[in-house]
């Protein structure tokens, strides 16, 4: 997944750049040509699905949208895990001061213009923005996703290669006086009825050899063992595995 919010649309950068504070500036550029050809080569496929909640005070987005919120987080799911690791990223490397929640709503027309030039149409864009705003809001609002953010010595979108050629990107590899803590960041919420302990399950089962290839990459570097996680700020799920 991309680690550049604006690999969207080199032109992007200078709506961001206008918008954005004065910090990590070139973090959104970076990178950007690769990741628009990386974001060019995926098949949109199901996902982590969802189900969406009303705005505060407004007629639920996906309601706008047409479709219910899980149908269209898994069909666009790719694009909005992309920016959401991106946007998070950012939030990582500039620091928490420089994002509160008010400017990443101003942020909202931004994304959705981000997601059309990722392939989401136009009609739909708008209510993908709204999950990728929600996931980054839930996670300021959570303790353990503040955490996350603050740490500074944290490698971010953090690309490495295995023994037999396979590239992964990882979303945050935090070194810790135990070793490794290897964080995997999705967007999803459990399915409506589904209880906790069936969501965990069903999330193991799905990622589980994506989290256990993330730690064996990382071990083989310095030795050092890793354990993994899945967090999903939405549903303030911590998945261990």
């Amino acid at each position: 997944q991309s680690p550049d919010v604006d690999a969207f649309a080199t032109r992007d950068a200078h709506d961001a750049a206008e918008a954005a504070p004065p910090v990590s500036s070139q973090l959104l550029r970076r990178l950007a040509p690769e990741a628009v050809a990386q974001l060019g080569g995926q098949v949109w496929r199901p996902g982590n699905p969802g189900f969406g909640v009303p705005a505060p005070g407004n007629r639920p987005w996906w309601q706008e949208s047409g479709q219910p919120a899980w149908q269209l987080e898994e069909a666009y799911d790719a694009a909005i895990g992309t920016l959401a690791h991106a946007w998070l990223a950012r939030l990582g490397a500039d620091g928490l001061q420089a994002w509160p929640p008010d400017a990443l709503r101003g942020r909202l027309p931004l994304m959705s213009r981000q997601l059309t030039r990722a392939g989401v149409p136009q009609s739909q864009a708008g209510p993908a923005a709204g999950i990728v705003l929600e996931t980054l809001l839930a996670t300021l609002d959570d303790e353990r996703g503040r955490w996350l953010l603050s740490q500074s010595g944290a490698r971010r979108e953090w690309p490495l290669i295995d023994a037999s050629g396979k590239v992964s990107v990882i979303d945050l590899a935090v070194s810790t006086e135990g070793g490794w803590l290897i964080v995997d960041y999705k967007t999803g919420l459990a399915h409506p009825g589904e209880s906790p302990a069936d969501f965990a399950q069903r999330m193991r089962r799905r990622h589980g050899d994506q989290l256990e290839r993330y730690c064996r990459s990382v071990t083989s570097m310095d030795g050092r063992p890793a354990r993994a996680a899945l967090y999903f700020p939405r549903a303030q799920a911590w998945i261990e595995f």
